[in-house]
């Protein structure tokens, strides 16, 4: 900036008898007098600190040549021939050079003087405002703004900023997208009335209030998007104040919608697990009394009528062919010894095998009820583990006891195939179906013999699809990998 200074006499008199003191009164500006040839005749104690000079290395010295340098002398001795003994000052920022060698941005002001009435001779005076901290501060600045906007643009966690009335004044995409609304809809509105209805509302002020005293706030509640349809949150809002001394407040939002979701789940789960504990804790109960009825009811019975026919021999009292009665009811014993222990046991399952064990699986449970059955089996188990084999018969059975009790099914269909990396068992019917689904099944709905046949293929890396109809019968296909088994890499298991 440059201009023509109206012409004056110095304040203080002819410039050799100028004093220092009123030179020092400037504080952290450094002041330079000098005459028109550029001859340093006064400095103050800032100038010297700032360049690194002691007074007597300055005075009488050509200013140009002892701040600056190079490219910068060049136009420093420019400046020099166009301005001294002009009449005319200038300001600009330019870069100077400590004594050391050291460069910093300083702001130069000159301004001429004349000397005496006449104007015949002319000084100028030199300021000069070291601008270093002044652009650390800058650059600082620029610094916390770029990183301010990149947590505003690129933060996937929904932030806001407020003024100390709570209006938007601006807030980034997450939080747009997560209450739905635009920022043309927000900015300039009270958060609170957007986000929060009935009693969240007042909840909302009151955090509001807490924050208008400069205190920061934290809490899990309910907001509401534009849709109206409830969010879970965790809110974290902090109240600051600017350099203007301007009070804000900031706002994040972090959405609980799937932390909700899943706690819900687990709980749901949890239930499930105890239900399912009681459920199994009554089976066992259930099987225990079972076991008993029919060792004292038929078992007992049967060896009862066995004592009677041996004693009832012995007397002479027995009519008929000697011992026969004796040996039937022993055929009956076994037979029902025979019985009881498949159902425990199933001695055909650890002698021959999972193929040789669901064959008599199948007949021992449907052949007695008139239920037509038929096995398929495609692939080799040469490599099933018997604890594998064990497992897979159990959950068979569960799902055959079902067919049973709950299908009213003339007909079973059961298909085995052994891949390299898995096996999938189909256990199908043609009975009445259900409305039960994957989904309902460990919600209380579906029975806990399903809930319990799928957490089994849980662990073991499987899974179970489970379908059924009203009137169109019921179908479940277990799933179980072997080492590096893939359920998508087996398309055809769905068929």
């Amino acid at each position: 900036m440059e201009g023509r200074f109206p012409d004056f006499a110095s304040p203080w008199g002819n410039i050799g008898f100028l004093s220092v003191s009123p030179l020092e009164t400037f504080g952290e500006i450094g002041i330079v007098v000098h005459d028109e040839k550029g001859k340093i005749s006064q400095v103050n104690s800032c100038f010297c600190r700032m360049f690194g000079y002691d007074p007597a290395e300055v005075i009488g010295k050509d200013l140009d040549l002892l701040v600056a340098r190079e490219e910068e002398l060049v136009d420093a001795l420019a400046l020099s021939e166009r301005f001294c003994g002009s009449g005319k000052g200038f300001s600009v920022e330019v870069t100077r050079y400590k004594k050391d060698g050291t460069p910093f941005q300083v702001l130069l002001t000159s301004t001429p003087m004349y000397v005496d009435v006449k104007g015949s001779r002319s000084t100028n005076i030199c300021t000069y405002i070291d601008l270093t901290q002044k652009r650390e501060k800058a650059r600082e600045l620029h610094r916390t703004l770029i990183l301010f906007e990149n947590l505003f643009k690129w933060t996937p966690t929904p932030v806001v900023l407020c003024d100390n009335e709570s209006r938007v004044i601006r807030a980034n995409a997450s939080l747009y997208q997560l209450f739905g609304y635009t920022p043309e809809e927000m900015e300039g509105r009270i958060i609170d009335y957007l986000i929060a209805h009935g009693p969240y509302l007042e909840e909302a002020r009151e955090i509001s209030s807490i924050l208008f005293s400069g205190k920061p706030h934290e809490r899990r509640t309910v907001r509401f998007r534009k849709d109206g349809s409830p969010v879970d949150v965790f809110i974290t809002a902090i109240p600051f104040t600017t350099q203007d001394g301007e009070k804000m407040l900031f706002g994040i939002y972090t959405d609980l919608s799937a932390q909700t979701k899943a706690e819900r789940r687990v709980e749901a789960y949890e239930a499930e697990l105890r239900r399912l504990a009681w459920e199994i804790s009554l089976s066992e109960e259930r099987e225990r009394r079972r076991i008993a009825e029919i060792l004292h009811d038929e078992i007992g019975f049967e060896l009862a009528f066995l004592y009677q026919s041996l004693s009832a021999s012995e007397t002479g009292l027995q009519t008929g062919p000697p011992n026969q009665s004796a040996a039937d009811a022993v055929k009956r014993v076994i037979s029902k010894i025979r019985t009881l222990t498949r159902e425990i046991s199933n001695p055909a399952l650890y002698a021959a095998g999972l193929d040789v064990g669901l064959r008599s699986l199948l007949d021992q449970l449907l052949t007695p009820p008139g239920i037509r059955w038929n096995l398929t089996v495609s692939g080799h188990n040469r490599n099933l583990p018997q604890e594998m084999g064990i497992v897979i018969y159990q959950m068979v059975r569960e799902l055959l006891r079902n067919v049973v009790k709950h299908a009213h099914a003339s007909a079973v269909f059961v298909r085995v195939r052994y891949r390299r990396h898995s096996i999938a068992v189909l256990v199908k019917d043609d009975g009445i179906g259900s409305r039960f689904t994957d989904r309902s099944i460990g919600t209380g709905v579906g029975g806990w013999g399903l809930f319990g046949i799928r957490e089994r293929l849980k662990l073991l890396g499987g899974r179970m699809i489970f379908r059924s109809l009203p009137g169109e019968g019921t179908r479940c296909l277990l799933w179980i990998p072997a080492k590096g088994g893939n359920f998508d890499g087996d398309p055809g298991l769905h068929r």
